[in-house]
């Protein structure tokens, strides 16, 4: 393994699939099973290391059982690179690997992966407005979730490890696809 490679820090690394600017693995980062985000090699590395250290911040302010921990993150020579524990009884691998199929998919899993996907790729702006790489998700200031988008029609469903779907006009922020 050549000095300076991010895979370094991991174990079993095996790839997923590419979701926007990363590159996604499943892997195990000292013997805890993880999913590894690293930025694409056709993405600007400070773009993407800004994008980590955005995505590290917002994930250290939620506390949410569907919202993954991220383990750890570096920078290994023009590689940003981080990576998310699993969460909420769930197999993250498994789920970002079900979210690039197409056709329908259970509301639950489709909300659980947009809400790791949204500390992954969240960008601040104006009035509480995020940009996903995935879909369309309203997030109310309750903490309610509900799905646009992801191949298929809207996506809503209150499973017992996330939070109830509201829709109510004026009650949710908007994350626009990009």
């Amino acid at each position: 393994m050549a000095e300076g490679d991010w895979t370094r820090h991991f174990e079993a690394l095996a790839p997923i699939r590419q979701l926007g600017s990363f590159h996604l693995y499943a892997g195990r980062w000292q013997g805890r099973a993880c999913v590894v985000a690293a930025a694409a090699s056709s993405v600007d590395p400070e773009t993407a290391a800004d994008r980590i250290a955005a995505a590290v911040a917002a994930n250290a302010g939620i506390d949410h059982p569907a919202v993954p921990p991220i383990i750890t993150h570096g920078r290994e020579a023009d590689t940003p690179f981080l990576a998310y524990g699993t969460a909420a009884r769930h197999d993250l691998g498994h789920l970002l690997a079900l979210a690039g199929r197409p056709g329908p998919h259970p509301g639950e899993l489709a909300a659980y992966v947009l809400l790791m996907v949204s500390v992954l790729a969240a960008v601040p702006a104006d009035r509480d407005v995020h940009r996903l790489g995935v879909a369309n998700v309203l997030v109310d200031d309750d903490g309610g979730v509900a799905v646009l988008g992801l191949g298929c029609d809207l996506l809503a469903h209150q499973g017992p490890a996330l939070p109830a779907v509201s829709l109510a006009p004026g009650a949710a922020r908007r994350a626009l696809v990009r």
